[in-house]
């Protein structure tokens, strides 16, 4: 995949870098279900639309602390 490519979903280690989280923080997410998942064999990914929305929910605020 080069740069101009980006992938349209993510395993919780991406997602934990893109949110600038631990990727335990990113598999809790997943787990409360903030974070929409698809399970294709024994991996967990999440749709990168989701976690961009979630940027967003948490730049409007809506959201103020993720994990516990």
């Amino acid at each position: 995949m080069n740069r101009t490519e980006e992938a349209l979903l993510l395993n919780a280690p991406a997602v934990a870098r893109k949110l600038g989280i631990g990727r335990d923080t990113a598999y809790g997410l997943i787990r409360a279900k903030v974070l929409p998942s698809v399970r294709v064999g024994h991996k967990v990914l999440v749709p990168a639309r989701a976690v961009d929305e979630l940027i967003a929910r948490i730049m409007r605020g809506e959201i103020t602390q993720l994990g516990a």
